[in-house]
Formats: C-alpha cells, sequence, structure tokens
C-alpha cells in the first residue's frame, strides 16, 4: 500500500487537535485510536500491537531509553491510525514500516512546532535543546530538522558513519575523500566548517561539524550558506 506524505500529514494533523504539544501528549493521541493500556514487558523486540476485549494496548520493551520508548510507541500509534484512517492492515512490510516512521515523527515533532523552534538554525546545541523540547532522541531530532530545512546530517564515530540522512550513508568514510581527509588529519576532534564548491546554479553548501562531548561521535551538518555554523556542544 502506497501511502503519500500528504495523507500522513493530514492524519497527524487530526491526530493532534486538541493534544498537548511539545511534548506531544501520547497518551491522548492514544485514546483517539482506541488504546487503553500502554505496558512495558521484557519484550525481545521493541514494541507490538495487542488486542483485547477492552481495546488495544501497545506494548514496548523495557530495554529501551526515554525517548526511543516514547518514538516506539508513536510507531505502534501510528500502525493503529493508518489502519483506522486508511485501512492499512495493522502488519505489513518494509514499506508500511518506514510510512509509521515517518508518521511517528510527525506525532512526535509537528512541522508547525519548527517555525518558532532553535533547530531552524541547525546547530548541535539548538538540536539538544529541540531533542530535550520534544523529548526525543539526538539522532531523530537531527533527522527531523534536516527534512524539514532541506540539509544533510550525520553521524560518525572514528572512521565510519553511523548513521546519516541526505546525501550521507551509513558506512565506511573512506567512499567521501573529503570526509577521509578531515578524518586523517585530526580537524574533526575539534568543531570546523568548510565551504563547498557552488553547484551548477551557483548555489553555496557549508559542511559543518562538532565533537559530542564525551563520546567519540562527531556531528554533521550540510546546509545552505545561509545556516548558521555549528558550535561545540555545551559552549
Amino acid at each position: 500500500m502506497n501511502i503519500t506524505l500528504s495523507e500522513i500529514e493530514r492524519i497527524a494533523d487530526e491526530l493532534l487537535i486538541d493534544v498537548s504539544t511539545p511534548p506531544t501528549d501520547l497518551q491522548s493521541v492514544g485514546r483517539k485510536l482506541n488504546v487503553d493500556k500502554f505496558l512495558i514487558e521484557p519484550l525481545p523486540h521493541l514494541g507490538e500491537l495487542r488486542f483485547t476485549d477492552a481495546g488495544l494496548v501497545v506494548v514496548t520493551t523495557q530495554y529501551l531509553s526515554f525517548a526511543r520508548r516514547r518514538f516506539t510507541i508513536a510507531h505502534e500509534l501510528s500502525h493503529a491510525a493508518l489502519n483506522k484512517f486508511l485501512d492499512a492492515p495493522l502488519l505489513g512490510g518494509p514499506s508500511l514500516e518506514r510510512s509509521c516512521d515517518r508518521l511517528a515523527a510527525e506525532l512526535l515533532m509537528p512541522r508547525w512546532c519548527f517555525a518558532d523552534s532553535p533547530a531552524a538554525s541547525l546547530t548541535v546545541q539548538s538540536l539538544i535543546a529541540t531533542s530535550q523540547k520534544f523529548y526525543a532522541s539526538l539522532q531523530a531530532t537531527a533527522i527531523r530538522s534536516a527534512e524539514l530545512f532541506g540539509a544533510s546530517v550525520f553521524e560518525t564515530r572514528f572512521d565510519t558513519i553511523v548513521w546519516g540522512f541526505g546525501r550521507y550513508s551509513k558506512g565506511s568514510i573512506c567512499r567521501y575523500p573529503l570526509l577521509e581527509q578531515l578524518f586523517i588529519s585530526g580537524e574533526l576532534t575539534e568543531p570546523g566548517s568548510l565551504a563547498l564548491p557552488p553547484n551548477s546554479r551557483g548555489e553555496s553548501l557549508r559542511l559543518d561539524w562538532a565533537p559530542i562531548e564525551r563520546t567519540n561521535k562527531v556531528l554533521f551538518i550540510e546546509a545552505w550558506e545561509s545556516m548558521q555554523s555549528l558550535r561545540p556542544v555545551g559552549s
């Protein structure tokens, strides 16, 4: 079943009517979908949606962080929502799972909430503040921000991209000569910024990076020159 972005946004808008956000009150969203309970159990997987005589039950595994649990709950609620509004199957393949992930992001981080959000500046510090505002992970917040503002974001650990959105994908940084050069030179241990060659339309991009404190990870953002450069976390 092909579910469009406009359909996902419409469903999110309807579910969030009279719901407190941010952070999104997921129990209120659940009540609109006949979800009776939210349980935590030692599941071997992230979560599931169960049927009972009283209604639906969302169950998440006990081995999740607070932010990851909220996303998993939103994902399971999205299965119920797509079934209710579009008659989508409650269980499906990768395409349905991706649609549920997208709807979960819309529910947790509504696009209109970014109008006055510090994430518009796309700095590490602002992304941390925004993730705390939405009770979301830094990764989910960075990806959502990049999606809304037309940027690319990714995170490295040593010489590996551990996740990416946009022009950069998971794997060895050796696939990107510029990143490999920055890694070898040791420049990634400090915040930095680098102007990239303009495209055929004369539009310029800038690659900014900053190490994430108390980790071996570096967060990168590639955005248009008009975007503010990254700053070190905690500065």
